[in-house]
């Protein structure tokens, strides 16, 4: 709908802003916790393959949940989903700063990768919903670089701060940065948007998706640490394959 569109320069300017900001935050996020592993390791006196399940949470998380979110962005609003997902994200990484245990800390992780998972694809909707067509490629162009930078960054600021504070401080520096883009997106933001033809979810989709996705990642992730006839990793394919079928099935005769 034309009069959903944001034609200001300044308010677009403002919206790619925000959605760049928010991107980078957690690409920074995530290099900076791949980057401390070994310090984590070492703090919880743990072995490498159990700490590397923290940057598999991100993995699991997104990739199975990201229809969903999106689909709850058209219907309850993108802006709404976006902030919630801020505010989700800065409370799980306030959470994972002091967490007691490993356990903990994974558990804590994926609350915060849930977060990630709700304002990231959101971000891409309102760029290709809110913005004129003339300036789209730009406006994710400019999202994706800023995603890159925040990978490519993260590692120098990540060491120094394992070195100076140890690990939890990767935590608290993306604090005030996020309440500053979850600020920011509750007034930059449009809330007006094209209402959806279909508002209904496919709840048992979803659930199928998920069931499906979840044991292939970490299948793929840890095949070459316990080997393709581990029961472990062909429990994971064969939960996977009867997943996808029964996602398959329902999905053709779900509008």
């Amino acid at each position: 709908m034309e009069e959903c569109l944001i034609q200001e320069k300044r308010k677009q300017n403002r919206v790619i802003a925000v959605i760049s900001a928010s991107v980078f935050m957690f690409s920074v996020d995530y290099s900076m916790l791949n980057i401390s592993l070994p310090t984590i390791t070492g703090y919880f006196n743990a072995t490498i393959g159990s700490v590397s399940r923290l940057p598999l949470a991100y993995l699991l998380v997104v990739t199975s949940t990201v229809l969903l979110f999106g689909k709850l962005g058209d219907i309850l609003g993108l802006k709404k989903i976006f902030t919630l997902g801020l505010v989700i994200f800065i409370a799980g990484t306030s959470l994972c700063a002091f967490a007691p245990t490993l356990n903990t800390l994974f558990i804590l992780r994926i609350f915060q990768c849930f977060g990630e998972a709700m304002f990231s694809p959101v971000g891409i909707a309102i760029i290709t919903t809110c913005l004129p067509s003339s300036i789209q490629g730009k406006a994710l162009g400019i999202r994706a670089t800023a995603h890159g930078l925040g990978f490519s960054l993260g590692p120098v600021p990540g060491g120094c701060i394992n070195r100076r504070i140890g690990w939890r401080g990767i935590f608290f520096v993306n604090i005030p940065i996020g309440v500053c883009v979850a600020i920011a997106a509750l007034k930059v933001l449009p809330s007006k948007q094209e209402k959806p033809s279909r508002e209904n979810i496919d709840y048992l989709g979803a659930l199928l998706i998920f069931i499906s996705l979840t044991p292939l990642i970490y299948a793929l992730n840890s095949v070459s640490k316990l080997g393709l006839n581990n029961p472990v990793i062909i429990s994971c394919l064969a939960v996977f394959a009867a997943a996808l079928i029964l996602f398959i099935m329902r999905e053709k005769s779900t509008p």
